[in-house]
């Protein structure tokens, strides 16, 4: 894309990016921050002046065209995006600068933990500036390179580092530029629809059919965008396996817990995205609150308890007409919230019929909510209590994703609340009657969250892993967390490539762990029904997806699979895994 002959697809894809750069502005401050307080005692915490006033400096130079691109015009606009650019220039240098301003003593994980920063910038960057490639590769090239010469000029292991760098950068820009052509292809499709329009209620309906495309654009490359995350999630949790001194264990820790708040940040924009771009389809379906509220305790009580709160759930026998999915993420976002916002006393679910409907309440001790603030709870980004932006209070987004879906499932949302008491969040669901027949066993197609599954009982040394993925870093990340485990495992690019092998000799797997979308349109579920012919057995098997669409969900339940969605945290692995063992 060139801003140098504004067009109409140029200029949404700018309004786009200024839309979204506010946030990762604000990520990437959040996490600076972290880090220089995860080094404060290091070599590295004694950060020179001058290098916090040139990312300062970055910063206030990507702001400034955000303030001012709400009334230009086309051309304005376009100057405006060449000074981001080089804002975003200015950081990426500063960052690699931050690989040169490290001393000769600061050690590999010192050395891992900014490597990991600069991943994390530039996967939230990626669906920040998707619309606009110039900004990500204006920042992702010099701090890539800056920081890799200084790793090549230290030999070893950093040479290695430094060229996995290198091969990540070309892979992530070719993926940018890409689908950033066809962002920049529907936009021209749009435009020139959007050339018919000539009054200002005609552009103000173009400008939102403009939004409801980007969102059905994140919407769909959400499996693309979940992928460096869930590689991620799999490195660190191979770390987590190793034994280490207790410095280093108290880094690991740092990475985990700012790996799950990226985790949880990008799957609440991609969600959110996706319920503005009306891409969600409900699987509608009798289902029974007792078996949802067994798997939402299994979910919650190890965090409550963490914080000294006591969750309880009223288990009645009652059954509800909605998409079982869908509900889950309601409930969970409303708990969440309760705990997040609760310092004493505990969390209360409890559920009973009002008039053919169910209410489910969830009721906490916790800080409240003033008057003025209950107009505005369910707006996005909005939060109560948290003027400092606190990151491990979340961004904002949980009830915002409540309430709209809530509304495409059709339920009524509800809050009363006592500032210094607590708050009720309460859901009015249609109730169903008790299915004739007993409950299909859960399991298969169905999410991890709502099997409740316990992580222990099952060994898994010595068991033969069958890991299907057309992504040499998933499977590289997937071997070493499984050897940490003890499993013996066998990579493979696709199903055809496992049923030759066999036919060869290779040892049947015991397991198998396939990812949904292989190559030549090719699913994980085609791959293991071709071993399962092969081998004529039953192989208890998984299927990991990025794609949260209720048809995946259908396609591994007709498989007789259990779906865990991406990015995968390797707790969830291992419960799910023992799971499928126990059931066979």
């Amino acid at each position: 894309m060139s801003a140098d002959q504004p067009t109409i697809a140029n200029s949404a894809g700018i309004r786009a990016l200024f839309s979204n750069a506010p946030y990762l502005i604000a990520c990437e401050s959040g996490l600076l921050l972290v880090l220089f307080w995860l080094l404060r005692d290091s070599p590295m915490g004694r950060i020179e002046s001058g290098w916090l006033a040139g990312w300062g400096l970055s910063a206030l130079i990507r702001i400034w065209p955000l303030m001012t691109a709400r009334h230009s015009d086309e051309a304005g606009i376009a100057q405006q995006v060449r000074v981001y650019v080089a804002g975003a220039m200015l950081a990426g240098v500063m960052w690699g600068v931050l690989g040169w301003l490290m001393p000769g003593t600061a050690d590999l994980q010192q050395h891992v933990l900014v490597l990991m920063s600069i991943c994390a910038i530039a996967v939230v960057g990626v669906a920040a500036q998707l619309t606009w490639p110039p900004a990500w590769l204006a920042w992702a090239i010099p701090a890539v390179a800056i920081l890799a010469d200084r790793l090549l000029g230290e030999g070893g292991l950093y040479t290695v580092i430094a060229v996995l760098m290198g091969l990540a950068l070309l892979l992530c820009a070719g993926f940018v530029v890409r689908q950033g052509r066809l962002a920049g292809a529907q936009m021209v499709a749009d435009g020139e629809t959007g050339d018919l329009l000539r009054d200002m209620q005609q552009k103000t309906q173009k400008a939102e059919d403009a939004s409801r495309e980007k969102s059905r654009f994140l919407a769909a490359a959400s499996h693309d965008l979940r992928q460096p995350v869930h590689t991620l999630n799999l490195l660190v949790g191979s770390l987590e396996t190793r034994s280490h001194d207790a410095d280093t264990q108290q880094i690991v820790e740092k990475m985990r817990e700012v790996l799950t708040g990226l985790d949880g940040l990008f799957s609440s924009l991609l969600d959110l995205s996706r319920l503005d771009a009306e891409v969600m389809r409900p699987e509608m379906q009798v289902f029974s609150l007792r078996s949802m509220f067994a798997g939402l305790h299994n979910e919650f009580a190890g965090s409550a308890h963490k914080q000294g709160l006591s969750l309880s759930f009223d288990m009645q026998d009652l059954y509800v007409y909605s998409d079982p999915a869908s509900f889950w993420r309601v409930l969970s976002n409303l708990i969440s919230n309760a705990i997040r916002y609760t310092r004493e006393g505990g969390i209360r679910v409890r559920c009973y019929p009002v008039e053919g409907r169910v209410r489910i309440a969830v009721q906490d001790t916790g800080i409240g909510i003033a008057e003025q603030d209950l107009p505005h709870i369910f707006d996005e980004f909005h939060q109560v209590a948290n003027e400092e932006r606190d990151r491990s209070k979340g961004l904002g987004l949980g009830l915002a994703i409540v309430r709209k879906t809530c509304a495409m499932l059709g339920c009524t949302v509800q809050v009363v609340s006592t500032p210094g008491k607590g708050s009720i969040f309460s859901v009015l669901v249609p109730r169903a009657a008790a299915p004739a027949v007993d409950e299909p066993r859960q399991g298969a197609g169905e999410p991890l969250q709502a099997l409740g599954v316990r992580a222990g009982g099952v060994s898994l040394a010595g068991l033969r892993v069958l890991v299907i993925d057309d992504e040499r870093d998933v499977r590289d990340s997937m071997r070493m967390l499984l050897e940490q485990w003890e499993c013996v495992v066998m990579l493979a690019e696709s199903g055809k490539e496992v049923v030759s092998r066999l036919k060869d000799g290779e040892p049947v797997p015991e397991l198998i762990v396939a990812d949904y979308r292989l190559r030549e349109r090719e699913t994980g579920a085609d791959a293991i029904a071709a071993v399962r012919r092969e081998t004529g057995r039953t192989i208890p098997a998984m299927i990991l997806t990025g794609d949260t669409a209720p048809e995946r969900i259908r396609e591994a339940r007709d498989a007789g699979c259990p779906l865990l969605h991406k990015p995968v945290q390797p707790g969830r692995l291992l419960a799910l895994m023992r799971h499928c063992l126990r059931d066979q």
